[in-house]
């Protein structure tokens, strides 16, 4: 479940933070769009593997690629349904 706020930008899942791959770039919602800073999100966001930007609902459903991210279980590969 991808979760969002009321401006409609993504947020983050129930158990993992969102990356998304727009114009091949790696992208992470910021924290400024209201969720939790996941310890693997902030290792990549320091690696410079990824970067923080507002992600809306459209971005999401646009994206080249989507993965969700977490300390446990790294980069999983998503869709959408």
């Amino acid at each position: 479940m991808v979760m969002f706020n009321q401006r409609g930008e993504i947020t983050e899942t129930t158990i993992a933070n969102i990356v998304i791959c727009q114009d091949g770039e790696w992208l992470t919602p910021s924290l400024d769009s209201g969720l939790l800073a996941g310890t693997f999100r902030r290792v990549l966001l320091e690696q410079g593997v990824i970067s923080e930007q507002e992600i809306t609902v459209a971005q999401l459903q646009a994206a080249e690629q989507i993965y969700l991210i977490n300390s446990i279980r790294g980069w999983r590969w998503a869709q959408l349904c």
